[in-house]
């Protein structure tokens, strides 16, 4: 267990909470949007050591043995000469594992056959951990990564290609009640990062019929070198999170607005927070960022973190695929 700082969102009385968004250094916020965040010490725990069982069924996220066939990098010499005699070994106490560190790690290579690789087995792996947690999956389809290094600052890409993110170091869920209905439909009618468009009849069957889908995230340490030692990604389980302290943010784009959740830190000392230190590149995490179905983890708050038991400050590279999941099922299953 660490105690750590994360920023939760501070309720500002009658002021709409979100930001605008855009790549133009000329635009000129309009300042009727209200962003102000609070930081606030939490105990974030272990969760590689937690005694109750964290799956995507009971918690809304799970950490997944999940080797990549991924191997693009930029450099892929220097790969090569990262031999175990060439890189110095870090001394160290951890129960984990040990690690070699590297003066200037491979990148993670987004190209186009790239991407149809990875997509490829995201969509693989996640329709096979959701089946065996017992849901029935119609459909998943990727429609966007983001990757983040420690090292960036900007929050959001705005669609260049080649280009990385900083850490998102704020507590928030990534679409709240309106937004998800309003991202599939989108997803109808605008190619997503990927290129690829759903089916306009199959969305419309969706929202119109009460059809279960879910936006979930897979989230992968991307350093074939070290594990994420820095700025660590956080989950809160849902089950201690109390809905009375969600709040709606606005992201105020050039061309639509979108929105999210944010989360106050009323109750934010019943609310429990883990993380799973030092992950590698054959792990990953899948986490619930939506899902239309009231019975189960719905919003998973998440945010990365300054971790200070951290054994080094190695940047953190990672990539984060977001996903649709179409379910053969009703969001509100019958009783009769």
């Amino acid at each position: 267990m660490v105690r750590a700082s994360l920023a939760y969102q501070k309720v500002i009385p009658g002021q709409r909470i979100g930001r605008y968004i855009s790549p133009d250094p000329s635009f000129q916020d309009p300042g009727d949007l209200c962003d102000v965040r609070e930081e606030t010490e939490v105990e974030i725990q272990n969760a590689r050591l937690a005694t109750e069982v964290l799956s995507w069924p009971t918690a809304g996220f799970e950490l997944l043995q999940a080797p990549t066939r991924m191997q693009s990098f930029e450099d892929e010499s220097e790969v090569r000469k990262a031999g175990r005699n060439e890189i110095p070994a870090v001394p160290c106490n951890s129960p984990w594992f040990p690690y070699r560190s590297s003066r200037s790690a491979p990148k993670f290579q987004t190209n186009t056959g790239s991407r149809k690789v990875y997509y490829s087995e995201v969509q693989s792996l996640l329709s096979e951990v959701l089946e065996k947690a017992g849901a029935k999956v119609e459909r998943v389809m990727v429609f966007d990564h983001t990757i983040r290094s420690s090292t960036a600052s900007g929050l959001n890409t705005l669609g260049v290609r080649g280009k990385w993110a900083g850490p998102a170091t704020f507590v928030h869920a990534d679409y709240n009640e309106r937004s998800a209905p309003q991202r599939l439909q989108q997803l109808a009618q605008t190619p997503g990062y990927t290129g690829v468009l759903l089916p306009a009849e199959d969305v419309q069957k969706v929202l119109s019929s009460g059809q279960r889908f879910a936006f979930i995230n897979v989230w992968r340490s991307i350093d074939p070198l070290n594990p994420a030692f820095d700025y660590p990604l956080s989950l809160c389980d849902p089950r201690s999170v109390e809905e009375e302290d969600w709040m709606n943010y606005e992201m105020v784009y050039p061309d639509r607005v979108g929105s999210r959740l944010s989360l106050s830190n009323r109750a934010a000392a019943s609310h429990k927070w883990y993380y799973y230190p030092e992950m590698r590149i054959d792990e990953c995490l899948i986490f619930s960022c939506y899902d239309r179905r009231p019975d189960v983890p719905r919003f998973v708050f998440h945010s990365a973190f300054d971790d200070p038991s951290a054994r080094t400050k190695i940047p953190r590279q990672s990539i984060e695929a977001r996903t649709a999941v179409i379910f053969d099922e009703l969001a509100l299953k019958s009783t009769i």
